[in-house]
């Protein structure tokens, strides 16, 4: 840290406090009826106890009507709710993606 970083550049806590907050206000603008398919097929994939990744669902789905930043948002809700855990990551195979890694969720 330097004298000019201001206080909260290293503060792990205040991240995820912004990364939670961000992602509530996503959720909160997505289509109700998006948003419960959504959690449908995350559900579906934990009683199989499948691993899955955002494209997963997605390929389920589609795309939020609204805002594609809704993706990592619902991805990371549905699967903290279903008991699921970041188990791995994998490059996304849409290309408009750029081959990012996505996380892979699951249940080792």
């Amino acid at each position: 840290m330097t004298v000019e970083d201001p206080p909260t550049l290293w503060d792990l806590a205040e991240g995820e406090r912004r990364r939670d907050e961000g992602m509530a206000l996503v959720r909160g603008h997505t289509d109700e009826d998006y948003r419960s398919a959504f959690e449908r097929v995350v559900g579906d994939f934990a009683r199989q106890r499948r691993d899955f990744t955002s494209e997963d669902v997605t390929a389920r789905i589609g795309q939020p009507p609204n805002h594609p930043n809704a993706v990592g948002a619902l991805t990371r809700a549905s699967a903290v709710r279903v008991g699921a855990v970041k188990v791995g990551r994998r490059k996304a195979q849409r290309a408009n993606q750029h081959a990012t890694e996505i996380a892979v969720w699951g249940w080792r």
